[in-house]
């Protein structure tokens, strides 16, 4: 009885070293054959320095860019389109479209395009990548569908990215948008980046995703819309700022305090004084950005408000305006009648003038001054040394 076990344990052990040995066999050579695929491709940057010089430098003149002479192998063409994909992904205008052009000429393009076709995911996916690098427009289509009906999340992600950067329609990209808001779990930051980097990109199509009766497709809009200012759009989004959905809402107010740098002053009462506390907030923070010294008053009357964020981002952005600003908040810290807005406005004081001490290189100088802040009692007749502040 043992004895058949024992063999049987030998004949396990084995069969494990020989899969171990094979699997460790392949493991080398993998990485034999990884280290001279890199030997070689550091060869052929060699081999073509002076040819990507020329890239580089002829950018100025209406000629075609020539191919390198002789014939190139595999390995060469991944090399300068490695290259290429790298400076159009760089670079805009004539001599984009000259590398773009270049591209198609070498084959880069048609040779990805076959390789879509792969049954092996991993070669789609690589060659949607090249393409997208190459800008192939006409790879969109293709890329679109792959888009559309790839369910595994990374590969889609390669796909639709791939297919934006080739896109030059707006139809193109609003589809892809829609594929984007109607997933399982809508990526809106991932869609807005994928949107941002499109060719096809542009504020009509966005007006449009704003005023559609999808509120996913809204959203989407509305986070494409971070960092860019349409001032065109303006009152788009200040229609969606009493939306229902609270996402929403604050999405809005923060693209429209953003989306031009003067703001009407109607409005910007309106959004000081909304029920929702956080549009409160970001309205009393981006006054501070937008720098506009004509609402430093509308900023003392929110140092009243009942939040504490909305407090401290009133405070705040009356620092952002020097001496206009801390003079209002001495004003509160010394005669305010609320006793929070006194706390905040003293805090804030402190701070900016901590800040001012350890860029002087004076860090104990602000222990010192908060020290006399305490003891100067701001409740009744004494007095907040102003000029010290300042």
């Amino acid at each position: 009885m043992f004895q058949g076990s024992l063999e049987l344990a030998y004949q396990f052990i084995k069969i494990a070293s020989i899969v171990i040995v094979v699997v460790l066999a392949f493991a080398l050579l993998m990485k034999a054959r990884l280290i001279y695929i890199k030997k070689k491709k550091d060869l052929f940057m060699a081999k073509h320095e002076s040819y990507f010089q020329y890239l580089q430098c002829d950018s100025d003149d209406a000629s075609v860019l020539k191919k390198p002479p002789g014939r190139l192998s595999r390995l060469e063409l991944e090399v300068i389109q490695g290259k290429l994909g790298e400076w159009i992904d760089r670079l805009k205008g004539g001599h984009q479209e000259k590398l773009i052009a270049l591209s198609e000429e070498l084959g880069l393009v048609d040779a990805n395009m076959r390789r879509l076709g792969s049954k092996f995911g991993w070669r789609r996916v690589t060659a949607a990548y090249h393409l997208g690098m190459l800008r192939a427009k006409d790879a969109a289509p293709v890329l679109l569908e792959l888009a559309r009906n790839e369910k595994n999340t990374a590969n889609f992600l390669v796909f639709a990215r791939a297919a934006a950067l080739c896109m030059d329609k707006a139809s193109d990209l609003k589809q892809l948008m829609e594929r984007f808001a109607h997933g399982n779990k809508p990526a809106y930051s991932l869609a807005a980046d994928v949107y941002t980097r499109s060719p096809a990109a542009d504020s009509n199509l966005l007006e449009e995703m704003l005023c559609s009766k999808d509120i996913r497709m809204v959203k989407l809009a509305v986070h494409c819309l971070k960092g860019q200012a349409y001032a065109h759009l303006a009152p788009n989004l200040l229609k969606l700022i009493d939306h229902p959905d609270r996402e929403l809402r604050m999405l809005a107010a923060e693209a429209y305090l953003h989306s031009s740098p003067e703001l009407a002053q109607g409005v910007v009462s309106k959004l000081i004084n909304h029920e929702d506390e956080e549009i409160r907030a970001l309205t009393a923070r981006a006054i501070g950005e937008l720098g506009n010294a004509a609402y430093i008053e509308t900023l003392k009357h929110a140092m009243a408000d009942s939040s504490w964020t909305v407090r401290r981002n009133s405070a705040v952005s009356l620092a952002m305006f020097e001496e206009k600003g801390f003079a209002v908040l001495c004003e509160v810290a010394i005669h305010g009648k609320d006793p929070f807005s006194k706390d905040m406005a003293s805090d804030v004081i402190w701070e900016e003038r901590m800040k001012e001490r350890v860029m002087s290189g004076d860090a104990s100088g602000a222990a010192t001054f908060r020290n006399k802040q305490g003891n100067a009692g701001i409740n009744g007749s004494d007095r907040l040394d102003q000029k010290q502040v300042m």
